[in-house]
């Protein structure tokens, strides 16, 4: 009886062994798949610096992307919303962008569909530095179209939804400086969301607009949404990026700065309407290609007229075809008159010096005439000597 029981006992004691060893890899694996789940995320100056550390790895950017605008029609006609005005208009764009972050040079290329007073008309622009040097090629529908026109202006922010996302992403504000030393944020420990089966977080920041970011609790420095214009969104409205990546390969480690997939862009009425959606998907992303300093110069072609912005009033020029500027008269800038010198300009190539397209000498009489004056009075002047000679000798 007694070799039973203690035959038992140990094979008790081994099955106990097994399931408790088999409980506690469970428990072990369970505990490392929820870890990101249930962990909390670091401090925001840790979030900060991870980001930091990505978007400092940009030291130079070349992306192109493809996409398509959709806007409420009354707002490009520029009427007030109505009953129903919920009409969208799909404009296609395409965009091509250059980042040299040492020196703080940006360079944009769009093409698109845009709105003009005839209609929707393909578009076509250039920004350098900050919109500084704005180039713009209309084919037709406004002002001096058809025209090629470059634009100085003070330095300023370039306004375009698809640049101002990338700095964001980028860590960057349109005076090169990092995008949150400008803003104070701190991190909502209540918010908590997943976005496509991802936990996120969200960082907020009050301030004068009110800005909250939604970013990967895994990864910071993968931001998933931008708000923008909370804090008086019932009055202004707000308005929302939304940024996708391509995932890395399982054999790769997660790159210091991660490959863009799409950027969405959705603004928003304050009454919570949507006003415009803007979809990009990115067809080409370049970390660190070499720039040259020439991609950061615009040259306008023969004939077009240049626009000086920075001076009170602004000062418009033509382009000639030896590379100089002449100045334009205010009868130069009405359309036709202008339209027809950009004409001989470019079709005959002229230097400086000739007619056509040198500075206007304002004189009362033209220099071919001086000859003929200057004879006039000295023959004038001898004959009244010759008279006064006469009657002096005439007296005595």
């Amino acid at each position: 009886m007694v070799a039973p029981t203690l035959l038992a006992n140990s094979l008790r004691k081994k099955c106990l062994t097994v399931v408790a060893g088999m409980l506690s890899f469970a428990g072990s694996i369970t505990m490392l798949s929820c870890r990101d789940t249930f962990a909390e995320p670091p401090d925001v100056k840790t979030m900060i610096r991870e980001w930091e550390t990505a978007a400092n790895s940009v030291r130079s950017l070349h992306i192109q992307l493809q996409g398509v605008n959709a806007q409420r029609a009354f707002e490009l006609a520029g009427k007030v919303p109505g009953p129903g005005d919920q009409q969208m208009i799909e404009m296609p764009r395409e965009m091509e962008y250059w980042l040299h972050a040492d020196d703080n040079q940006e360079r944009y290329h769009k093409n698109y569909i845009g709105p003009s007073s005839n209609g929707l008309i393909p578009l076509e622009f250039t920004v350098v530095n900050t919109k500084r040097e704005q180039r713009e090629l209309d084919p037709g529908g406004v002002g001096l179209n058809p025209y090629d026109e470059l634009k100085i202006n003070a330095p300023a922010g370039v306004r375009d939804y698809e640049i101002n996302a990338l700095r964001i992403l980028l860590n960057r504000t349109a005076s090169g400086q990092p995008y949150f030393s400008q803003n104070k944020f701190a991190l909502l420990k209540e918010t908590k969301e997943e976005i496509n089966g991802i936990r996120h977080r969200a960082l907020e920041c009050p301030g004068e607009r009110g800005i909250r970011i939604w970013f990967q609790a895994a990864a910071p420095f993968r931001i998933s949404r931008i708000e923008l214009g909370l804090r008086d969104r019932n009055r202004f409205g707000h308005t929302e990026y939304r940024y996708e990546y391509q995932d890395p390969h399982p054999q790769e480690d997660i790159p210091d700065f991660p490959i863009l997939k799409a950027v969405e862009i959705s603004g928003y009425d304050p009454s919570g309407e949507l006003r415009q959606h803007l979809r990009s998907t990115v067809t080409e992303w370049n970390v660190n290609p070499q720039l040259s300093d020439e991609l950061f110069q615009i040259e306008p072609d023969t004939g077009a007229i240049i626009t000086d912005y920075t001076t009170t009033p602004e000062t418009s020029y033509i382009r000639l075809a030896d590379g100089t500027h002449r100045r334009l008269e205010r009868h130069e800038l009405r359309r036709s008159e202008f339209l027809q010198l950009s004409a001989e300009v470019k079709r005959s190539p002229m230097n400086a010096e000739e007619p056509a397209v040198k500075e206007k000498i304002l004189t009362a009489v033209k220099p071919s005439y001086w000859i003929h004056i200057v004879g006039i009075i000295l023959m004038v002047s001898l004959l009244l000597c010759v008279f006064l000679f006469w009657r002096h000798r005439a007296n005595r």
